[in-house]
C-alpha cells in the first residue's frame, strides 16, 4: 500500500504546459504540411511517437508543388 502513496500526480500547470507544447507541435506541423501542398491534418501525425518519424521522412522527400515548380 505504501507504493501507492509515492505516486506523483501531475499538476494542472504541467498539463497546461504539455498541452500548449502539443498544440504548437501540431500547428507548426500543419503549416509546414500546407506549404508542402498537403493537408494540414498531417500535423496530427506528429502526436504519435513512431509515426512522426515516418511522417517527417515522407514530407522531406515528396515533391513540394510550391517550391518544385518548373520555371518556364
Amino acid at each position: 500500500m505504501d507504493d501507492l502513496a509515492n505516486i506523483q500526480t501531475t499538476s494542472w500547470q504541467e498539463m497546461l504546459i504539455m498541452s500548449l507544447m502539443g498544440a504548437y507541435l501540431v500547428l507548426t506541423g500543419g503549416m509546414i504540411a500546407g506549404k508542402a501542398g498537403r493537408a494540414p491534418f498531417w500535423g496530427l501525425l506528429l502526436l504519435l511517437p513512431m509515426i512522426q518519424i515516418v511522417a517527417i521522412w515522407i514530407l522531406a522527400f515528396i515533391p513540394w508543388p510550391r517550391t518544385d515548380r518548373k520555371k518556364d
